[in-house]
C-alpha cells in the first residue's frame, strides 16, 4: 500500500465517464483518429528515461509514436510542442520531473524541456478525445496532501478529467 494503489478513482463523476464511454467498434470514427503514443522523456535531467523509450520504441511502430525530449533525434519537449499533439495521442508516457503544488493545485505542472511547466490548468483545458492512457514516470503525479487526504487535484487526476480513460501516476 505504500508503494502502489490497485485502482484509483478520484470522483464518481470519472467513474461514470468512463463507464458510460462506447469501446471503440472499427468503423470509420476508427479511421478518423488512429492509435498514436506520444513519449516524453527527459534523457538530460533523467539519463535512464532513454531506456524507457528504447523500450516503447521496440513496441510501437515509428508511424504511430511520436517522441519528444531527447535531441537531437527528437524534438525538444516543450510545453507547446507536447500540447501540440497530446490531444491526438491514444496513450501518453511521461517519463520527466513532476512538482505538485499544495497552494494552488491548478498549478502543479510536468516538468519539460527549457524550463517549461505544463500544469493541471493547462491540461484541463485540452479536449482529449482520442485518450486512453497517460503513464506518468514522474515524481508527485499521484501524491496528494496528508493535511487533506480527500483532496484529489493532482497531475493524475487531472488527466482523468481532461478525458484519459486510465491513467498510472506516482506517490513519490
Amino acid at each position: 500500500m505504500d508503494y502502489a494503489i490497485s485502482s484509483y478513482i478520484p470522483t464518481i463523476g470519472a467513474l461514470l465517464n468512463h463507464r458510460i464511454s462506447k469501446p471503440s467498434s472499427g468503423s470509420t470514427a476508427d479511421i478518423a483518429n488512429p492509435f498514436k503514443m506520444l513519449a516524453i522523456v527527459q534523457t538530460k535531467s533523467l539519463p535512464n528515461t532513454l531506456h524507457e523509450l528504447r523500450a516503447i520504441q521496440r513496441h510501437i511502430p515509428s508511424d504511430a509514436l511520436v517522441a519528444l525530449g531527447h535531441p537531437p533525434s527528437t524534438p525538444l519537449a516543450t510545453v507547446s510542442e507536447v500540447l501540440r499533439h497530446l490531444s491526438t495521442a491514444s496513450i501518453v508516457h511521461f517519463a520527466c520531473h513532476g512538482n505538485q503544488n499544495l497552494g494552488n493545485p491548478l498549478k502543479s505542472a510536468l516538468l519539460l524541456d527549457n524550463g517549461g511547466k505544463l500544469s493541471v490548468e493547462r491540461i484541463m483545458q485540452h479536449d482529449m478525445r482520442n485518450a486512453q492512457l497517460a503513464f506518468l514516470c514522474a515524481c508527485e503525479t499521484a501524491m496528494g496532501e496528508r493535511e487533506v487526504p480527500d483532496e484529489s487535484m493532482h497531475l493524475g487526476a487531472a488527466l482523468l478529467f481532461a478525458g484519459f480513460k486510465g491513467v498510472v501516476a506516482t506517490m513519490w
